[in-house]
């Protein structure tokens, strides 16, 4: 029984005894088989977050090797950051990025995170806006009485 390149191109393989010395099955898949194998690499790739000119959060995959040479250069530094959801009579609720070291301490962010996030109350004391970090079942509580309905 002969098989012909049009029927070992409509998905019929040659049975063993007609197969070629490499073992493929028609003549161009032990080529392929090898290009597969030895594929390039394509370069590893990671997530960075930056804040823009504008003061918006970005999102952005850059190559580690240039990410790691702009580190070294100093043109980068790694900043760790987290989420503060704040709640306030005035302004209602909304988020920002505090980092760690510049609008709260280490000890601030281990005694007040949840989930890598921070939660804060905004209140008025002698007429100057405080802010205060609480755990997050306080902030839940305090949502509903003290953002302005919409």
């Amino acid at each position: 029984m002969a098989f012909g390149p049009a029927q070992v191109g409509r998905g019929l393989r040659r049975p063993p005894s007609a197969r070629h010395r490499s073992g493929a099955s028609y003549p161009g898949e032990a080529k392929r088989n090898e290009l597969a194998s030895a594929a390039v690499r394509l370069p590893e790739t990671t997530t960075i977050e930056f804040v823009d000119e504008r003061g918006r959060l970005q999102t952005r995959n850059v190559r580690k090797s240039l990410l790691d040479s702009a580190i070294a250069s100093g043109a980068l530094t790694h900043a760790n950051a987290c989420v503060c959801h704040i709640v306030s009579s005035v302004r209602g609720e909304r988020s920002e990025r505090w980092e760690i070291g510049k609008q709260l301490t280490q000890e601030q962010y281990d005694k007040f995170s949840f989930a890598g996030d921070v939660y804060a109350l905004e209140h008025f004391d002698a007429g100057r806006v405080k802010t205060t970090l609480v755990q997050k079942s306080p902030y839940e509580s305090a949502r509903f009485v003290l953002a302005p309905k919409c």
